[in-house]
Formats: structure tokens, C-alpha cells, sequence
């Protein structure tokens, strides 16, 4: 059998054509949404600052997001959870919207893709950098934050 000549094949060629730059584009999307949305404006909700973020063409970024100067430490800890939270939010959005757009095939894709981007950043994030909580990740630095200010300044228990 020839698998050149099928038009099974043909269509997957095409689909991972028109797949390929949408999921690197999702990709940089994911990492924009966890800087900017995140922690940006989670920072910037809970009086702090957003100066900017910065990004690789790889993937890699990172914000300079800042809790206000006399805000609590768990501040510090909401805004570092916000890029995780953000990706995961708006995954799951992106992928309700595409199930409710049954009719564009095309458009139900690219959200798809976006949603799997988004979905797949946040939560593995979380598991890989609670793995090897070695800062600058972010869930490394909330490890380092509680365990700097003991969990008396991070949940409020006084130990009575």
C-alpha cells in the first residue's frame, strides 16, 4: 500500500502544516498570559508593581512583578502562584469556547491548540518546580518565602 498517494495522508500532512506555527505560537501566548496576566496583574490588583516581563523566541520569560513595600508576605506568594493560575484559567476558558464552537473546525482547532498551551504550562509547572524548588521558578521562591518567614507570616497560625 501506498501511503504517499492516500489522501489520508495528504491531510495529515496538512494539518500538522497548519498546526505546527499555531502551537509554537501558543506556546509564546502561554508564556505571555503566565507573565503578563499572572503576574503583572495580579501584582498590580494587589497594589504592587508590573515594570515589564521579558521573553525568549524558546518560551522563556519572566516578569518584573513586585508586591507593594509594606505588603504582607503572602502577597508576594499570590502574585508568584498568579502565572500559574492565570494559564490554567484561561486553558480551561480556551477550551470550553471550543467546545461550544462545534461548527468552525478550524477555529475549535486553533483554540484548542491555545488551550492545550496554556494547560500544558501552568499545572506541569507547578509539579516540576515543587519537584526541584530551586529558585528563580516560582514555586520555588514560595517555598523559599515560607520557609524565610516561617508559616506564622505566610497562613496567619501563630503555633497557639
Amino acid at each position: 500500500m501506498n501511503l504517499l498517494g492516500t489522501s489520508f495522508f495528504r491531510r495529515l500532512v496538512w494539518l500538522t502544516l497548519f498546526l505546527a506555527p499555531i502551537g509554537y505560537t501558543a506556546n509564546i501566548f502561554a508564556v505571555a498570559v503566565h507573565e503578563i496576566v499572572g503576574h503583572g496583574l495580579v501584582a498590580q490588583l494587589l497594589g504592587g508593581r508590573f515594570i515589564g516581563f521579558w521573553m525568549k523566541s524558546d518560551g522563556m520569560g519572566g516578569a518584573f512583578a513586585f508586591a507593594a513595600a509594606d505588603a504582607p508576605v503572602s502577597h508576594s506568594i499570590i502574585i508568584l502562584a498568579g502565572g500559574v493560575i492565570a494559564t490554567t484559567l484561561v486553558g480551561f476558558i480556551l477550551l470550553v469556547v471550543a467546545i461550544v464552537l462545534r461548527r468552525w473546525l478550524l477555529s475549535r482547532l486553533v483554540l484548542l491548540v491555545l488551550s492545550a498551551a496554556c494547560l500544558l504550562e501552568g499545572p506541569p509547572y507547578v509539579f516540576w518546580n515543587a519537584y526541584h524548588p530551586v529558585p528563580p521558578g516560582d514555586i520555588g521562591r514560595v517555598f523559599e518565602l515560607c520557609t524565610l518567614n516561617g508559616l506564622a507570616d505566610v497562613t496567619g497560625y501563630d503555633g497557639g
